[in-house]
């Protein structure tokens, strides 16, 4: 089953090397919950994704937006991450821009998203696509009540989005589309994505 991490949005750490296309440190996960899902990502599920990430050379794929049904994947390609680590409560990695994201179908994704990042890191945010289908679960007891809590445990990692906030995407892509909107609802409402997507004859 394929989750999201919650957005991050964090300035770049690392700083930005413009010339050669690449964004240092950028935050892709932190601990905390998992977007619309009743599970939590702790800091075992990030060294899980810091050493998954460096058995894979060729890096991780990079995707401007989340790409689903309504919102192709096409187009959205933007390079690679690579030089996973993780420090404090977070994981960081540095965005490898690829040369073809200057002539995306959707613009000039390169200099779009060096430009967000450096003059707007506000609304450079980054999200983790991954999958699990493997939970740790703890039980504590609040006011006399047991509760538990699920911890996701890495099966696969797919990618890393990089996204802005809804308010901030008139010109390149805009929220106001039907797709656009139709993507929103569907990322804000994953149980019935995973069902359209499991059972596309009932929807």
């Amino acid at each position: 089953m394929y989750f999201q991490s919650e957005v991050v949005f964090s300035a770049p750490s690392g700083g930005i090397n413009r010339a050669a296309g690449i964004i240092h440190g950028v935050s892709i996960a932190r601990i905390g919950t998992a977007k619309g899902h009743d599970g939590f990502i702790d800091k075992t599920f990030l060294m899980q994704v810091v050493d998954m990430a460096a058995t894979r050379s060729q890096g991780i794929k990079a995707r401007f937006g989340h790409p689903n049904m309504c919102s192709t994947a096409l187009g959205s390609y933007l390079g690679r991450f690579h030089n996973y680590s993780y420090s404090g409560d977070k994981v960081t990695a540095d965005l490898h821009l690829d040369e073809s994201a200057r002539n995306s179908p959707n613009g000039n994704l390169f200099e779009y998203v060096l430009n967000m990042a450096e003059s707007n890191p506000d609304m450079f945010g980054a999200s983790l696509v991954f999958e699990s289908d493997e939970f740790a679960v703890t039980e504590t007891e609040v006011d006399g009540k047991k509760k538990s809590q699920r911890y996701f445990r890495l099966k696969e990692l797919r990618a890393t989005d990089i996204v802005d906030e809804p308010a901030a995407t008139d010109g390149l892509f805009s929220a106001d589309t039907l797709p656009a909107l139709a993507t929103q609802f569907l990322d804000e409402n994953p149980s019935l994505a995973e069902l359209i997507f499991s059972k596309p004859e009932s929807a």
